[in-house]
C-alpha cells in the first residue's frame, strides 16, 4: 500500500498489489488493482496473466482465457502464461489444445527453466495418457473455443484500457500454437 501511496501512477504498484491481495482471496479488490495496472502499463503480460488466474478461480472459462491469450500476444514468450492456457484446457476437457499450449510453453521456454520441468512432466503424462486412454468423457461447464480459435478472439471492452488495442494490435505476427503431435 505503500508504494501506490507514493506512485498511484506506477504500474508495478498496483499489479503487486493485486498479487497481494489475490494471495489474501480478496478478489474484487486484486481485479481493482490489476486494472489500474492496465490502465499505468497496458502491455503487461504478468498482469493479464494474472488476471485470467483470477478468472479461472472464478470458473470464468471464457475470461480466464481472453486475459490469458492477452498475456501472449503481448509476450509470446511468456511461459506461465501458455502453461495455464494448457492447464485450463486440460481442466476443461480439451486434451489436443492442453498438449498445443504445452508444447508451446515448451518451445519457448529456456533450457533448465524451472516451470519447463512442470510443463514437461504434465505434457508428458497427458500425452501418455491420450496414446493408451482416448479422450475422456464429459463436457466443462463453459464450452471454450479451440485454441486455433481462441488466439483470434476480441479482448472484451470492459478489459480494454484505453490503448491497450493498439499494444495488442501491434502483434500483427501473432500464431496460434502448432497442432500438437503425439510422438
Amino acid at each position: 500500500l505503500k508504494s501506490v501511496e507514493l506512485s498511484r501512477s506506477s504500474w508495478e504498484s498496483w499489479y503487486y498489489l493485486g498479487r497481494c491481495y489475490s494471495s489474501r482471496g480478496l478478489t474484487h479488490d486484486a481485479f481493482l488493482a490489476y486494472r489500474k495496472s492496465i490502465d499505468s502499463n497496458e502491455t503487461c503480460s504478468d498482469t493479464w496473466c494474472s488476471i485470467g488466474v483470477l478468472y479461472q478461480h472464478q470458473s470464468q472459462l471464457l475470461d480466464a482465457l481472453q486475459a490469458y491469450i492477452c498475456a501472449v500476444r503481448l509476450e509470446r514468450q511468456h511461459v506461465i502464461a501458455w502453461t495455464d492456457i494448457g492447464i485450463l484446457y486440460e481442466t476443461s476437457g480439451l486434451l489436443l489444445d492442453a498438449v498445443a499450449c504445452y508444447q508451446e510453453a515448451m518451445r519457448v521456454s529456456q533450457e533448465g527453466c524451472p516451470e519447463r520441468v512442470s510443463v514437461e512432466s504434465r505434457l508428458h503424462s497427458l500425452t501418455g495418457n491420450l496414446c493408451w486412454k482416448g479422450f475422456p468423457p464429459g463436457s466443462p461447464k463453459e464450452k471454450l473455443p479451440p485454441i486455433c480459435d481462441a488466439f483470434y478472439m476480441p479482448v472484451p471492452s470492459e478489459l480494454l484500457a484505453r490503448t491497450i488495442q493498439k499494444g495488442l494490435a501491434k502483434d500483427t505476427q501473432a500464431k496460434p500454437p502448432a497442432t500438437p503431435t503425439l510422438a
